[in-house]
Formats: C-alpha cells, structure tokens, sequence
C-alpha cells in the first residue's frame, strides 16, 4: 500500500469492511496508470473526510517560489512572471505576489477575514479592492478572474460541509472517483461542483487529488476548473501510533476559466508547511498593503459606480 492514503486514512474509520478508500496501486511508477481490477464503490463521506483531514493538517502553507503564466484573449504576448510567493493560512488568509525576472513587482492578491485586493501592475487601474461582501457584485470588474478562496481549496485548505449531499460516480475508464455536490457562488449562482479523485493509490509527484471543477447546475458547462498536475509529499508529524502524517501538496497547478478563454499556470517551489507565524508575519502577509509600487488602493466598488477612476482594463 502506498504510504499517502495509508497514513493519511490510519487515523479515521474508513469503510465498515475495514478496506482502505481506494485500493493499492500495483504499478511501481506512480506516473503510469496502474490496476486492471474494478474500482471499488465506497461512501462520499470518505472523500469528505480525507479532504477535511488533509485541510486540518495543514494550517498555513508557503511556496517561495512561483512562476506564473497568464493566457487572457486579445491580450496578445504576456510574458511570465516570477519571483514571487503564495501563502494561505487558515480559513481564509491568502497573499500572492509575482514579478518580473528584473523589474517591480506585477502582480498582488491578497485576501483576509474583511476583504480581498488585487494589484495588477499593467491595469487601468492597477490596485483594487472590495470587501467580502461586496465582491459577489463587483468579482466579473477584476482585471484578472480570481477568487482567492478557490485557490486555497485547489491547494488543499478547503474544509468541506459534512452536511452537504455529496454523491459519488466512478469513470472505470480514467480510473478515478468523482466527488459531486451542489453548491452557490459567491455572487449567489447555483452550481455544481466535482472534485476528482485517483481511484489508485498515488505517491511521489502524481496527485491523488486530480482537479476541481465548478459547472453549472446541470452539469452542462464548465465555468472554472483547477487541474493539479504534480505534487510534493510533506511530512508533517506523526499520528497516534508514531507514524509519520504525509501530505500531497500541489506544486504544479492549472486553473482554467473556459468561457473566458483565460488560463492560469502556476508552478510552485519551496514548501513550508505549518510554519510558525509571529503577530507581525500574520500582519505583513494578510493586511493589505498601504501602497504598491506607486499605487495606492482604490474601492472598486468606486470605481464601479462612478466615484473612481474608471474601469479597469480586461
């Protein structure tokens, strides 16, 4: 058995037949699809349970190290971005940052428990921000379609309701499970969302966790989709019986918008899990910034109705 679902389930009752959630993957190479044999039916509570355990082991995460490529239509050549950094802590703190190979920084997203900003450096208007409860109304001005709270869970840091009415269909074929649920947008749109699991055991740098999408409620239309291409196993303490707990972090993460033609690739380097955060490093990475470059923040909820300095650029 491969040590990440082996060690991860070992703390919690898993299916009353006393297996494990998904079956032992035969292959040596995780980078090739293993087993021939049927997939085994198991409960949704078991997929909620895993991504809950996942989430509480790990309460901040750091990647030093991101390159970033953005495909957005019309905008012809842009190049990558570098240089930068994403942290999340939980529940809700967020902070991205990217730039240039030489030059200032580009790119800003940051998010807390009061509100979100966004700092694009090439926009109108380059530095925005809403609070949490605006944002629903305000989220389709951005000048770059994010929403922090997704990323985080594409990461791994998203809790799931128990409660919610999950169900579970299995693609013999691609050899995965996929976790349905319905769901409402921030911006209160009714959607249904899928979180696909490999039906093999995984380890070393192929996700057990493979992607994230949001569709609309019939399931028709894919509005936002995380794909995780690679992982890093993280050890991060010990269960009860001494064994060592080990996560898959992502490191290398597609986030595609397919009605809005925009991608977003990311590759992230430089694992921090679970690191010790005084009052000063929580305030520096998740209170937004007075200033950016030249910028200062501007509401754009402003902006929208008026009272700014006009639309930022799409």
């Amino acid at each position: 058995m491969r040590r990440v679902l082996a060690v991860l389930m070992a703390a919690a009752a898993v299916a009353p037949t006393g297996c494990n959630l998904l079956p032992s993957k035969p292959s040596p190479s995780p980078a090739i699809r293993g087993g021939t044999e049927k997939i085994a039916r198991h409960d949704p509570q078991e997929f909620v349970g895993y991504l809950n355990r996942q989430a509480g082991y790990a309460q901040t995460l750091r990647y030093n190290d991101l390159d970033l490529k953005v495909s957005v239509p019309g905008q012809g050549f842009i190049p990558s971005l570098s240089n930068g950094m994403v942290v999340c802590g939980q529940p809700n703190n967020f902070r991205m940052t990217a730039g240039m190979a030489i030059g200032a920084k580009q790119l800003d997203v940051g998010a807390n428990a009061a509100e979100m900003w966004m700092y694009v450096k090439m926009s109108q208007t380059p530095y925005l921000f809403c609070s949490h409860q605006e944002f629903p109304s305000v989220q389709d001005a951005l000048p770059v379609k994010f929403e922090p709270s997704w990323v985080m869970q594409a990461l791994g840091m998203a809790t799931y309701d128990p409660n919610k009415p999950y169900r579970v269909e299995v693609d013999e074929k691609g050899r995965s499970y996929q976790l349905l649920y319905p769901d409402t947008t921030a911006g209160g749109q009714r959607v249904l969302k899928m979180t696909e699991f490999a039906a093999d055991t995984m380890s070393g740098a192929a996700p057990q966790v493979r992607r994230h999408v949001v569709m609309t409620e019939d399931g028709k239309k894919v509005i936002a989709e995380a794909k995780i291409r690679k992982v890093s196993e993280q050890v991060v303490g010990t269960d009860t019986q001494k064994r060592p707990v080990v996560l898959q972090v992502p490191t290398e993460l597609l986030l595609e918008w397919p009605q809005e033609q925009t991608k977003m690739d990311l590759v992230l380097g430089r694992i921090s899990v679970n690191e010790r955060m005084t009052a000063e490093n929580l305030n520096d990475l998740f209170s937004k910034p007075a200033r950016i470059g030249n910028a200062t923040p501007v509401n754009l909820t402003d902006v929208l109705y008026g009272r700014g300095r006009g639309l930022p650029s799409r």
